[in-house]
């Protein structure tokens, strides 16, 4: 398949449009599957235990089942957490008198200015000040502010809705035997 253009409107190469090219992927294919077969055979004295055939099962009747989701509850708790984003905003910026208070550049050479300790705004470097009660009350109030506008918990609730399907299920979740050592289950979403 290929994007139609305006010099050349066909939406498919063939394999007589690029003989040399058809010849060399035919070639990687042969490759591909002669590689496959070799890492199948190495792989079989390692073969999966059926406790953990069992579990994989049990992933892909959980993924295809799904989840639950409220829309309207999570549309809901989205608003609010954009509303409350807001205000928090709002009141760093008045405090700050900064353009976007929510600019790390811009909120960083305000903090430094003011004791501000650190390069950088991360939430190690943040946590830090905070815990050893570093800068003035001013600057930890407002870091105190940007940890509270910048969760990233109630970044997910789009996320959440984008990817429920019709029926109000949210599928596709799980990851199983996504760490190679412990095989343990991991989140997505797809």
């Amino acid at each position: 398949p290929r994007k139609p253009t305006k010099k050349d409107p066909s939406t498919r190469v063939m394999p007589w449009d690029a003989e040399t090219d058809w010849a060399l992927f035919c070639q990687y294919c042969m490759t591909d599957v002669n590689v496959m077969r070799e890492a199948m055979a190495r792989l079989e004295p390692f073969a999966m235990p059926d406790s953990e055939w069992q579990m994989w099962f049990l992933d892909q009747k959980i993924n295809q089942a799904g989840f639950p989701i409220n829309r309207k509850f999570v549309a809901s708790a989205d608003r609010l957490s954009r509303v409350e984003q807001a205000r928090l905003l709002k009141i760093m910026a008045e405090e700050t008198g900064l353009v976007n208070a929510n600019s790390g550049a811009q909120l960083l050479g305000w903090l430094r200015e003011r004791g501000y300790p650190y390069s950088d705004l991360t939430k190690d470097s943040v946590a830090k000040c905070l815990d050893r009660e570093q800068g003035t009350d001013e600057v930890r109030e407002i870091l105190l502010l940007r940890q509270d506008s910048s969760k990233t918990s109630v970044k997910k609730y789009p996320t959440i809705l984008r990817a429920t399907c019709d029926d109000d299920r949210l599928r596709g979740t799980l990851q199983f035997g996504c760490a190679s050592r412990t095989l343990r289950w991991a989140g997505r979403i797809t």
